[in-house]
């Protein structure tokens, strides 16, 4: 048999290096996960209700935000994160009722978890190993008494009061609040102010100062230093312990967290003279 030559030999290689064949790719490196919410359970506890939300780690940038309206609400807005949720849950606790989900709620937001509450109120917001963790009790104040709550400010004691008399200079100063509730105010004495709103104590000097001692007085009322609220702030955070709570602050207020911390701080607000409503908002960035 006649050996081929080498020519034959490269033309058959060339033969089969055209015939068509697929073409193989590496796989791409997977994409890194981005931040997202997963799922939403419920589970009762001994003294209430758990609430978890499982997420992407780390547990994405979250404020949370507890509204006194009607109904009250706990309300989750994460600013860039998707969602794997359905758009309702209903939980079926008397503690908290439902979940409602919004994917772009507003611009600069991506997603928003509205809980309605029912007899329950929100304990504490933890972060969990891979998720956050809203735990609920019970003891609520009925909604009747949180409608009727008085927006004003009401005075406390510690608070300091600029009261100022229009034209009498020697009359206006600034004054704190004693421990009894009251103020010495110039030629009236002792005025009780504590549990009272800024028009009303304006009113009660003016009606005193006119009677016996200036003539058309004009009083003016205002705080000048808020010192009888107050929140106590517990958990992993920088600054943990007792925090003024002012009125007609910004409503929501960041805690830094420490480099080790793994649970949200709890805010427990100090009982005071009179029924105020509040919102109080935790933020981690």
């Amino acid at each position: 048999m006649r050996s081929r030559s080498p020519g034959f030999a490269l033309a058959a290689c060339l033969a089969l290096c055209l015939v068509p064949r697929p073409l193989l790719l590496a796989a791409p490196a997977a994409t890194p996960r981005g931040d997202a919410v997963e799922a939403l359970t419920l589970e009762a506890s001994t003294d209430g209700a758990i609430v978890a939300l499982k997420t992407s780690v780390p547990v994405p940038r979250f404020t949370c935000t507890l509204s006194t309206g009607d109904p009250r609400q706990v309300v989750i807005d994460f600013p860039a994160a998707t969602s794997r949720l359905k758009k309702r849950y209903a939980l079926g606790s008397p503690l908290v009722r439902e979940a409602v989900v919004e994917k772009a709620p507003e611009p600069g937001l991506a997603l928003r978890i509205r809980f309605s509450l029912g007899e329950g109120a929100l304990a504490a917001v933890e972060l969990a190993g891979q998720g956050l963790t809203l735990r609920f009790q019970g003891g609520a104040p009925p909604p009747a008494q949180e409608a009727i709550a008085p927006t004003e400010y009401l005075v406390g004691a510690g608070d300091k009061l600029e009261i100022a008399v229009f034209g009498h200079a020697d009359l206006s100063r600034t004054i704190e609040v004693r421990v009894d509730g009251a103020i010495d105010f110039p030629l009236i004495g002792d005025v009780r102010v504590a549990g009272k709103g800024l028009p009303q104590i304006g009113k009660e000097i003016t009606r005193s100062l006119g009677k016996d001692y200036v003539v058309d007085p004009q009083v003016s009322v205002n705080v000048r230093e808020y010192g009888s609220q107050w929140v106590t702030v517990i958990g992993e955070i920088r600054t943990p312990g007792r925090h003024l709570l002012r009125p007609n602050m910004a409503s929501s207020t960041s805690w830094p967290r420490g480099a080790a911390s793994r649970r949200s701080p709890t805010a427990s607000r100090s009982k005071s003279s009179g029924p105020r409503a509040t919102t109080c908002v935790t933020s981690w960035s």
